[in-house]
């Protein structure tokens, strides 16, 4: 997690093309897409504590 963004690295090309249904699936869908190349993209949130809560929706909480 950087600041108010998440860097995710995609497991298939499948997400990747998805990514924005994906976010909305999880009502994370105001999250800002950049692609960074390969199958990594950042996912920028207005709120830190948005981002927080991406990350341990997508990455799970330990």
């Amino acid at each position: 997690m950087h600041g108010k963004a998440v860097v995710v690295r995609l497991k298939s090309l499948y997400a990747l093309q998805n990514i924005r249904c994906i976010l909305k699936d999880l009502k994370l869908h105001e999250g800002r897409v950049l692609c960074m190349g390969g199958f990594m993209v950042l996912i920028d949130f207005s709120s830190k504590d948005r981002a927080v809560m991406a990350r341990d929706e997508i990455v799970g909480v330990p």
